[in-house]
């Protein structure tokens, strides 16, 4: 008999039991041993010790004990109270509490903000009796509900996060409203510690943006309540007078938009729709950044700095350019458009526009042939000229280089014009002149008929092309036929 008992004992140990489960050889029995290994096969349900003490303590039993399913089965609520400060990262077995109702950190405070609350959002989702979720002492991230899928939950108690409230990723409850049977989301806080934000006031101006928070499409954030001559429009706060010291006002912060009227705000006792918050304002002198808007040609020079006027921080400093912040990332000097350029200093921001036009520009010549010591200028080969716009430009306002032009030689010549970057050229070709009148003598006698085209030979023009006789000019006024002479 011994030898059986030895057996048993090893193979407990084998099968790594906890050491108040492996039997001595002189009390082991079979009854014994099946409530080891039943105890041993339970101990798989709950693997993380923290959930294992908090799901004992709902059953009233020692921290260290393996319930079994039907036990799991018995369980109602689970507060989280009672393993304050402990994390829990593994919530295996979780969903076999499919009896569980709520769960509360009703008490001191919750869990460790370092546990698995992901994971523990899956196992809720697997709950089919689940109505209520009251962790308002608990410290966790709170876009882990937007994985929230369980329908049977009406009610959800959350703390709000007071100090990054104005900051914090709402989004979701998008997800969490789209429950049908929900009936309440509460932000809880403590009312005497009402969230808090500061802001910068410019007179002119009112105060700086609210950033956030972030909320789901379709929703918005009101503010009501404010002391007179204050008001909020447009997440900024205006004050109707000078505002000449720091400042601390209170109002009450509301969250609108589809299903809203599900959110509440406030204590466990008074819950409401909006919750309260206090607004500091710190005075500024107004950040001037001055720019002008400016029009440009394609391939002209441009930098973010020619459009850059003046700066003056809240003290009235003047700033240099390079302390501004420029986006110019949209402008291209090599095609026509208008592009906008912003400039940020101190949260202030102005824009200039850039328009980048097409040149017009043209200087318009032609060609010209001349012959040996013809007069010429450089204007008889200019036709016109444009600006950038299309408008007519004088020949004054053109530059002219001919000075390789010589007429008195023969030779072809580039004269160049220029008018704003553009250029063209003429040539003025120089030709020698071939023009040639040949005559003869001829006698006469008295009384013999003469006409002056008898002594005519032949003509030719400059490029020695042959001329008529009806061309040619004749003096022949002292001719006298009638005397001899």
């Amino acid at each position: 008999m011994k030898k059986i008992v030895n057996i048993f004992t090893v193979s407990a140990l084998i099968l790594g039991a906890p050491s108040h489960l492996v039997a001595t050889a002189e009390t082991i029995e079979n009854t014994n041993l099946n409530n080891s290994y039943k105890n041993l096969a339970s101990q798989q349900l709950i693997p993380d010790p923290v959930l294992l003490e908090l799901i004992n303590t709902a059953l009233r039993k020692p921290i260290d004990y393996e319930p079994t399913e039907s036990e799991l089965l018995s369980i109602k609520t689970l507060n989280f109270s009672y393993v304050a400060g402990k994390v829990i990262s593994d919530w295996t077995g979780l969903e076999k509490l499919t009896n569980l109702n709520s769960i509360t950190d009703s008490g001191r405070s919750g869990i460790s903000a370092n546990s698995n609350f992901l994971e523990l959002i899956s196992k809720i989702n697997q709950l089919p009796n689940i109505i209520s979720i009251d962790l308002t002492q608990t410290n966790f991230d709170l876009s882990v509900l937007s994985t929230l899928t369980s329908t049977t939950l009406t009610n959800i108690a959350v703390p709000l996060p007071i100090t990054s409230v104005y900051t914090y990723d709402f989004r979701f409850l998008e997800q969490v409203l789209q429950n049908p049977n929900l009936k309440t989301i509460d932000f809880y806080y403590n009312l005497q510690n009402p969230p808090s934000t500061s802001l910068k006031y410019i007179n002119s101006e009112g105060s700086e943006s609210l950033k956030g928070p972030l909320l789901p499409a379709g929703y918005s954030l009101s503010i009501t309540g404010l002391p007179q001559n204050w008001v909020y429009d447009n997440s900024k706060f205006i004050y109707n007078s000078s505002l000449e010291k720091v400042i601390t006002i209170s109002g009450q912060v509301n969250f609108s938009g589809p299903l809203s009227n599900k959110i509440r705000f406030g204590s466990r006792f008074a819950p409401g729709a909006s919750f309260g918050s206090t607004f500091t304002f710190s005075p500024q002198s107004p950040v001037i950044l001055n720019v002008h808007d400016t029009t440009l040609y394609v391939g002209d020079a441009w930098t973010a700095e020619d459009n850059f006027d003046s700066a003056l921080d809240k003290d009235g400093n003047a700033v240099d350019f390079s302390q501004v912040s420029v986006d110019a990332s949209k402008v291209d000097t090599s095609k026509a458009g208008t592009y906008d350029v912003t400039y940020t200093y101190d949260g202030v921001t102005s824009t200039a526009k850039v328009t980048v036009k097409d040149k017009q520009t043209a200087v318009n010549v032609h060609d010209s042939t001349l012959y040996v010591g013809d007069a010429w200028t450089a204007e008889d080969n200019f036709d016109s000229a444009l600006d950038k716009d299309g408008n007519a430009v004088d020949f004054s306002q053109v530059s002219v280089d001919a000075s390789k032009v010589d007429t008195s030689k023969a030779g072809t010549y580039d004269v160049t014009y220029t008018y704003d970057g553009v250029t063209s050229t003429a040539k003025v070709t120089v030709k020698d002149k071939q023009t040639a009148v040949n005559v003869h003598d001829s006698t006469l006698y008295v009384g013999d008929a003469w006409t002056a085209e008898d002594n005519f030979d032949s003509a030719l023009d400059k490029d020695g092309n042959a001329v008529d006789f009806s061309q040619v000019s004749v003096d022949a006024s002292k001719v006298d036929t009638s005397k001899a002479g």
